[in-house]
């Protein structure tokens, strides 16, 4: 059945309205008409099938779970920017969230804490948004000796670190261990992510994103249907591995801070190929309609 709400449906019906009840009743059917009731009809037809955008997913661990990002493009660096959204379903203390050699490895302390270990560094951050069953949005800017912390983009926290922080060169970057619940949305920068746009915290990114050429690896685990268990995104090829057991991907239905919309791009079928169209951004649409 048709989706009232999907632009296909409501431009197809609007077209043919115009056809069967203005001009064909007066006869003002000309060729160029008959061209564009001809589209709608297409656009009526993949309106029947069509659906709003992919599937938001997720990784879902049980507690012998893991995911194997491998080794982000930024190895040997001493600044980085960590970002990605967390759901624990039980609150572990001690639970792994991400782990990257002896550099940072992430943990669930006390309910409402994270626990960040950095070489022979312990620190912990509190945060009314850090509970169980509840989506947070976890920045990590790592520039030096300085460590900064943000959940869902505010409550800035900072320590300082007596070894200055590096990404390692070798180690993969792993997600959970002894973590039950859903990761995410993972993308590693190379550089400490301004604060412009809010920091993307609560939006998909592509590639007109203007800090697109700063991602080190992104990991949406959106796909369904390639070979890699876990895209990378960011183009660097960083494609990631599930563990034998203890992961697989999930539907995110529950996360009203981030969510996928439709995005409707309209398009001139006279004046689209004379126009310079950037034609990529018409594909990052998930809705055209073309008259």
């Amino acid at each position: 059945m048709a989706d009232a709400s999907n632009p296909f449906f409501l431009f197809a019906i609007g077209l043919f309205f115009q056809l069967f009840f203005i001009h064909l009743p007066c006869k003002h059917v000309n060729i160029a008409d008959m061209k564009r009731y001809a589209i709608a009809f297409i656009l009526l037809l993949a309106s029947l099938c069509s659906t709003a955008q992919v599937t938001n997913n997720a990784i879902s661990f049980e507690r012998n779970g893991r995911v194997s990002l491998g080794t982000p493009h930024n190895s040997g660096a001493s600044v980085a920017t960590l970002q990605l959204w967390m759901n624990p379903q039980h609150w572990i203390p001690g639970a792994n969230i991400v782990t990257w050699g002896n550099s940072l490895n992430v943990q669930l302390g006390n309910p409402g804490q994270l626990v960040i270990k950095s070489n022979d560094n312990i620190l912990s951050f509190n945060d009314g948004n850090l509970a169980t069953g509840n989506w947070a949005h976890i920045t990590l800017l790592l520039d030096g000796n300085s460590l900064s912390l943000l959940v869902n983009n505010t409550n800035l926290q900072s320590g300082t670190l007596s070894a200055s922080f590096t990404t390692p060169t070798t180690e993969p970057l792993l997600l959970g261990g002894g973590f039950l619940g859903r990761i995410d949305e993972v993308r590693v920068w190379d550089f400490i992510l301004p604060a412009d746009y809010n920091r993307y915290w609560n939006n998909t990114i592509d590639s007109f994103n203007p800090q697109w050429q700063h991602l080190a690896g992104y990991w949406k685990f959106d796909q369904t249907r390639l070979e890699s268990n876990v895209y990378d995104y960011s183009e660097k090829e960083n494609n990631g591995t599930f563990s034998a057991n203890g992961v697989e991907r999930a539907a995110v239905t529950d996360n009203p801070k981030f969510t996928y919309r439709r995005n409707l791009a309209y398009a001139d079928c006279s004046r689209f190929f004379d126009r310079g169209v950037q034609h990529g951004q018409y594909l990052k649409s998930n809705v055209i309609s073309i008259a």
